[in-house]
């Protein structure tokens, strides 16, 4: 995890303020900032792996959700014909399902039809018309997909109506609490990076030279961590190490 990797980076440093001339210690503390430099690599994908998986799941859902509406409308206009109690426990099963995954509501007006909104107010179901639910990627999203109801020309995004079901619960890890977990894991990358390289460009290695960088100088917090390695030729040489 990265807060092992973070203390055992400032550990090697803290051993080699010590004992400057050990080259093991030099060489311990070098691997222990290549570790921490592949841990924040390894976290920011993984938080993106997360991502796409999620999104994934959220069209899976939309195609199963899609199905419901058909189901909930065709089961309207098999009662309207044919009042069958039986037919109503499946429309009632259906629009269950539905709910577990979009949230929304169903009601039963007076005229013994159901009818299933979102949260928003759309319209999903209207008696024997459904409509659908589409999933397209957006580059808005950075590729992700945007939801709309599509009904005959009508198209509506509602990607920020959903607030339950399955694929509310998708969205807000998709679009929210990753997004978070990214954005702070960039920032203690850039704020690492950045910090330790301005103490090591005023301070000396073995050579007596300064103005070295330990990691690759992060040029903005955005992909900090994907981006994070430990320059190259102080992996070729610990002795650079200030």
């Amino acid at each position: 995890d990265l807060g092992s990797l973070v203390a055992g980076f400032f550990s090697g440093l803290s051993q080699v303020s010590a004992a400057p001339t050990d080259a093991n210690l030099r060489d311990a503390a070098v691997e222990a900032s290549r570790a921490l430099a592949i841990g924040m690599q390894q976290q920011s994908a993984a938080v993106e792996i997360a991502r796409t998986q999620a999104n994934q799941r959220i069209r899976e859902h939309i195609k199963d959700a899609n199905r419901l509406l058909l189901e909930v409308a065709r089961a309207n206009q098999a009662v309207a014909v044919d009042d069958d109690p039986v037919l109503r426990d499946r429309r009632d099963q259906a629009a269950g399902e539905l709910a577990e995954l979009v949230g929304g509501t169903a009601r039963i007006d007076p005229d013994g039809q159901m009818r299933v909104t979102l949260t928003g107010g759309e319209m999903l179901v209207d008696g024997a018309r459904a409509a659908q639910l589409s999933s397209t990627p957006d580059p808005a999203l950075d590729g992700m997909d945007r939801i709309e109801v599509v009904d005959g020309t009508h198209r509506r995004d509602v990607t920020n109506v959903f607030d339950g079901g399955r694929v509310g619960g998708e969205l807000r890890m998709r679009d929210e609490a990753s997004t978070t977990a990214i954005a702070q894991l960039d920032q203690l990358a850039f704020d690492i990076a950045t910090r330790v390289n301005q103490v090591q460009q005023q301070n000396a290695g073995l050579d007596g030279a300064t103005g070295r960088n330990l990691f690759a100088a992060p040029t903005q917090v955005d992909g900090a961590a994907a981006a994070m390695e430990v320059d190259p030729a102080l992996v070729a040489d610990s002795t650079l190490l200030a």
